[in-house]
Formats: C-alpha cells, sequence, structure tokens
C-alpha cells in the first residue's frame, strides 16, 4: 500500500513540475484592423482554380496560388451563380487584395431538394477563396 502512495505522488509531482515550466504565448492583437481597401475601379484578378461553366456546373483547371502575401480565407454559403463574382470581388476589395484563388466551390444544389431548381429554389453554390495580395517586387520574399 505505501508503495501506491508513493508511486501516486510521485506522478503528481510529475505532473505539477510539467505544469509549473509550462508557458503560454499569446499573439499580441493589431490596435488598427482597419483592412486597406483598394479603389472599385481596380480589377480583381480571379484565376481559378475552380469556376462555373455556363451550364451551372463546376469545372476546375489547375492553375498555380498567386505569387504574393495570403491575406486571407473567406467562406460563401447558398450563393447563386449571379451572385458569386460580386461576392468575390467585395470580399477581395475588403481585404485590399488584388488577386482571389478559388480553393472549393461544392454545387449545384438546390435548398430545397423535394422541388426543381426555379426562380424561388434557384441552384447555389458554396465557395471557398484565398485572397491575395501581389508583391511590389519579384525578389521580395518576405
Amino acid at each position: 500500500m505505501r508503495s501506491m502512495k508513493s508511486i501516486a505522488s510521485r506522478i503528481g509531482i510529475l505532473v505539477l513540475a510539467a505544469a509549473a515550466g509550462c508557458e503560454v504565448n499569446r499573439a499580441i492583437p493589431e490596435t488598427d484592423t482597419t483592412p486597406e481597401r483598394i479603389a472599385t475601379t481596380d480589377p480583381v484578378s480571379i484565376p481559378g482554380p475552380y469556376s462555373i461553366a455556363p451550364d451551372g456546373s463546376v469545372v476546375y483547371t489547375s492553375v498555380p496560388r498567386p505569387n504574393g502575401h495570403l491575406l486571407g480565407t473567406r467562406t460563401g454559403k447558398q450563393l447563386t451563380q449571379a451572385e458569386l463574382t460580386s461576392w468575390i470581388e467585395e470580399n477581395a476589395r475588403k481585404l485590399g487584395g488584388s488577386s482571389v484563388y478559388v480553393r472549393s466551390i461544392i454545387g449545384p444544389y438546390v435548398i430545397d431538394s423535394k422541388y426543381a431548381a426555379n426562380a424561388d429554389n434557384p441552384r447555389v453554390y458554396d465557395i471557398v477563396i484565398e485572397i491575395w495580395d501581389r508583391r511590389s517586387d519579384q525578389h521580395d520574399h518576405s
């Protein structure tokens, strides 16, 4: 019985020693979180690799990610085909990006699967995009 208490106390000491040596490294939040906006007249490049064909099907074409700085990732849910491009451009401008890499598009599907697609039950897509800012200098590897 005494050896069990001894083992238990040793395990407790090890756990306490490990916990006392741990340090939490927390990121310091930025004071100014307002993203830089680009002018609405600046073009936003949307190279792919996913896109939607005129018939509404999802098309994949292999393209490399943009050469630049990743500003952020955004997810859109239940967007119609007509809403996709404006949603992509709006999100790119909010983050100050000039290039968008479409990571995935899921669809088309209808919200109410009991009924066929029509004006009241349109075909929709879920999309994930990466927003990039081009490098200002080709030698900039930061």
